[in-house]
């Protein structure tokens, strides 16, 4: 959960990596033919209308304002990304995925030109952009 003080936006993540998996794809839905229990519980937000809504009212109960879901991936089933994303957003989900979040990063602090910055994962990424380890 997170709230922007300045904007007054309002976030419930679900924040799935799966890099030592094949991603996030149909199965771990319940509407696009998903089966599996154990994926499909892992999707609790987006296969539970009721408890969504439970937990939406209660966010907006103690904390005011409308949250909205987001759906963090850092990695999806290749050939059904578009599927995914598509019934994500029928649904009112946002799927932020982590390859744009690093692009956009990578592109900040190329603009930023500063040499240093008191952030160990920054600098890491300084670092590997230095040695033309990144893509352009």
């Amino acid at each position: 959960m997170a709230i922007n003080p300045k904007s007054g936006d309002r976030i419930l993540g679900e924040v799935k990596s799966y890099f030592g998996s094949r991603g996030v794809g149909a199965r771990h839905f319940k509407k696009l033919g998903g089966k599996q229990s154990r994926l499909v519980k892992r999707m609790k937000l987006v296969n539970d209308p009721r408890l969504a809504k439970r937990i939406l009212s209660e966010l907006t109960g103690r904390y005011g304002g409308h949250f909205r879901i987001v759906l963090y991936a850092g990695k999806m089933v290749k050939g059904e990304r578009t599927r995914v994303e598509s019934f994500l957003k029928l649904r009112g989900i946002e799927v932020v995925r982590f390859d744009h979040l690093m692009e956009s990063l990578v592109k900040y602090i190329r603009s930023e030109g500063k040499t240093y910055f008191n952030d160990q994962v920054i600098q890491t990424i300084k670092i590997l952009d230095a040695l033309e380890m990144l893509a352009e």
